[in-house]
């Protein structure tokens, strides 16, 4: 899953280039870059949960 969304993410900034190459109006290229942002912040959440999910629990909470 992780290498899906990196890789539309990828996708997504070849398109944004492409848009600012091409002198597409400002509304599409914000539009890509919050999709971007989107899935960059998916990602990230991803990441940090397979990070915590394999992180020991400790037996008990020290109080």
């Amino acid at each position: 899953m992780r290498a899906e969304l990196a890789g539309d993410a990828l996708r997504l900034l070849e398109d944004a280039e492409a848009a600012v190459a091409a002198g597409e109006p400002e509304h599409v290229v914000v539009a890509l870059v919050k999709a971007i942002e989107g899935l960059v912040v998916r990602l990230r959440d991803r990441v940090l949960d397979g990070v915590v999910a394999s992180s020991p629990a400790p037996d008990h909470v020290p109080f």
